[in-house]
């Protein structure tokens, strides 16, 4: 593609070169630069692109996107000066990539929890619909039986784009992405074309990046209030928790066509009628604008309830049948790393989630709770170099709604775990100091919980999910609760 035709319709304040040039690729990484390849440098928290733009140019690039020319630049590269690059790469790229999601429905999901969960349950929708579709999110990427590893929740512009390309070149029609605050916040998903955004919930997480809950909310709001409002398609709809307070608040404030799903309110669009949670999972009435569903979902807990409100909702919004919805939804039985079962033959009930937030780890805890017949015993940790505030607000939760807590180390990262489980403790009442134990290694954790199970108990090991990986210093070792449950689970 030649550049004057990728940078059409970005504001550029200098172009030296040849605007005829043809780029070959894209990218943000001095080191992926290719003969014929576009540079774009972007001014990051830790690295500043500008300061790779001659490695750029000795590698081969045919342009070089920029913020500010030095003079120390040198080569043939056409350069691009403009007022903000991290802005202007997602029109690039989408752009370079010929604009794939204008030729697909595409569905962006935000808040702090459920966003995997409602991506899982839009894909099997779609799958009872015989639509191709795709997923990009916190598990894994995926369409047509490809599967492709996720080192973040929303990927950057380029690789972004260029999933969505293949995708479309494929013939997927319909993709549900996770969209992260840290994404909203460094634009991610500016050049995507969404038909549709869901708004879970917004509670305690990200504040070591974002300096208050209103900051964190304004992150979150940019998906509605800008790059949804700002894409082209025709029928664009919001589909929003308005039993979360700052769900609330962004119903109010968003424009568009709006649906609100709530369990308190029966005013809003979608919402039970009657409901039922037992160990068996959902059973409910919900009413929506086109009609009665009916559902008994395997899933277990009131916040799934939520999940699956927000993905009929979704899904009906952007054209399926309340039958088809009612079928895929009565026929997924679990989403990997949240409440995934862990078979044996020892009668205690082991289950997996990636519940790594105090609200989710409450959710998780309360709904599991009614449906123990014995002690409910926790296992959890915190991550390092993350949000500082909320450890001692999980070691409360997981305290005051279990008969057993057992602290642990998460991924510690740079930090060292016990001082990490200090700041854990920190937020354990008195009352609750007895009924919890430290074991710093992971492993070891969960090792003892099993141990001590007996008949009828429950035991839940949180915050990592299906991750199957644990990060210790600079390094990420092999290391996956489930596979480390079922070891222990054949010794004993």
């Amino acid at each position: 593609m030649k550049l004057k035709d990728i940078l059409s319709g970005i504001n550029t304040s200098k172009i030296i070169g040849n605007e005829n040039v043809e780029i070959k690729g894209i990218t943000t990484n001095s080191k992926e630069v290719r003969k014929g390849f576009m540079f774009i440098a972007i001014k990051g928290h830790k690295v500043d692109g500008h300061d790779y733009i001659n490695a750029a140019i000795e590698s081969g690039a045919a342009s070089i996107v920029l913020e500010k020319m030095n003079i120390s630049h040198r080569g043939q590269s056409t350069i691009v000066e403009l007022k903000n690059s991290r802005q202007a790469l997602p029109v690039i790229a989408s752009g370079f990539y010929e604009n794939p999601s204008a030729n697909m429905k595409l569905v962006g999901i935000t808040g702090t929890n459920g966003k995997t969960t409602i991506s899982y349950l839009l894909e099997a929708i779609w799958k009872q619909d015989d639509i191709n579709s795709g997923v990009i999110g916190t598990v894994e990427n995926r369409y047509m039986n490809k599967v492709f590893e996720a080192n973040l929740t929303t990927p950057d512009p380029v690789k972004l784009s260029k999933m969505l390309h293949n995708m479309n070149k494929n013939g997927v029609l319909n993709v549900a992405i996770e969209v992260s605050s840290h994404a909203l916040d460094l634009r991610r998903v500016d050049g995507c074309e969404f038909d549709a955004a869901v708004f879970t919930n917004l509670t305690q997480d990200h504040l070591d990046y974002h300096s208050s809950f209103e900051t964190y909310f304004e992150a979150k709001k940019r998906l509605f209030a800008e790059v949804l409002k700002n894409s082209p398609k025709k029928n664009k709809y919001s589909i929003i928790n308005v039993d979360d307070p700052y769900g609330q608040k962004l119903f109010n404030e968003t424009p568009g066509v709006r649906s609100g799903y709530s369990i308190k309110n029966k005013e809003s669009d979608i919402h039970p009628e009657e409901f039922k949670l037992s160990n068996k999972g959902i059973s409910a009435s919900i009413k929506t604008p086109r009609g009665r569903l009916i559902l008994k979902s395997k899933l277990l807990g009131e916040h799934n309830l939520y999940n699956l409100m927000a993905a009929a909702g979704t899904a009906l919004l952007i054209g399926s049948s309340i039958e088809s919805i009612e079928k895929a939804l009565n026929n997924i039985s679990h989403i990997p790393g949240r409440l995934e079962a862990i078979k044996n033959k020892r009668g205690i009930n082991v289950l997996v989630d990636y519940a790594h937030t105090p609200d989710a780890l409450k959710n998780v805890l309360q709904s599991l709770r009614p449906i123990c017949k014995g002690k409910l015993v926790t296992v959890v940790g915190c991550g390092g170099d993350r949000d500082k505030k909320k450890r001692p607000l999980m070691g409360d939760v997981g305290a005051r709604n279990s008969d057993l807590l057992i602290v642990t180390s998460d991924n510690p990262r740079t930090e060292d775990p016990r001082l990490i489980i200090e700041d854990i403790i920190k937020g354990i009442a008195k009352k609750d100091k007895g009924k919890t134990q430290v074991i710093v290694d992971r492993e070891k954790a969960i090792s003892e919980a099993l141990n001590i199970a007996e008949t009828g108990d429950t035991i839940l090991i949180a915050g990592k999910g299906h991750e199957n990986y644990q990060i210790i210093g600079e390094d990420k070792i092999h290391f996956d609760d489930r596979e480390i449950a079922k070891k222990y689970l054949r010794k004993n």
